[in-house]
């Protein structure tokens, strides 16, 4: 089966413009790759509708170095896309397959279901709060505040996982509102 999602990144909603552009790029398509994982799917390709206020060389170079890493990381080829002027957003839409009648769905929790996680909680949200200072007070190395921003720059997609949480999962959602958001989202989806 195809599995298609589109997952748009804006600025000042999804970053900021102190954020480089390869992170951006990167981050982007780890999203987007992150929603084919909750699915189980593996990818095939990515479109990319970019719209840019006006036209930096620098800073197109930059992004397009993110958005190859991950890319070539998550075996997402870019094979389409467009460009226009506007404000700055990155929307991507990414496909990719399950088996049929194995794709995970939010809609197939059931009651006495364990609620399992992959990864560390609140790590992004801990990066982007150190990138904006305000974990002013706590003894922070300079170590962990890099891991910590990397976890927000850098997200993993766990794709081979979802993969193989196909045969064993009744229902699957990427972690982006956070576990108690996201948990409200499949049981009410379920």
């Amino acid at each position: 089966e195809l599995i298609v999602s589109t997952d748009s990144s804006v600025l000042d909603t999804h970053f900021t413009d102190d954020l480089f552009p390869e992170d951006l790029g990167y981050k982007a398509v780890a999203s987007a790759a992150s929603d084919l994982a909750a699915m189980g799917a593996e990818p095939l390709g990515m479109t990319l509708a970019l719209t840019v206020p006006s036209v930096d060389d620098l800073w197109l170079h930059g992004l397009s170095q993110g958005l190859t890493r991950a890319c070539h990381e998550y075996r997402l080829p870019l094979v389409g896309g467009d460009t226009t002027r506007g404000p700055l957003s990155l929307t991507l839409t990414v496909m990719g397959f399950c088996p049929r009648n194995q794709k995970l769905l939010r809609s197939g929790a059931q009651v006495g279901d364990r609620i399992c996680v992959s990864g560390y909680l609140g790590d992004a949200a801990f990066g982007l709060a150190v990138m904006q200072g305000k974990y002013r007070g706590l003894e922070i190395d300079f170590e962990d505040q890099e891991y910590l921003v990397s976890r927000f720059t850098h997200p993993t997609a766990r794709v081979n996982l979802g993969c193989r949480m196909r045969k064993l999962a009744t229902s699957c959602i990427d972690l982006s509102d956070g576990l108690l958001q996201d948990a409200g989202h499949v049981t009410n989806a379920s």
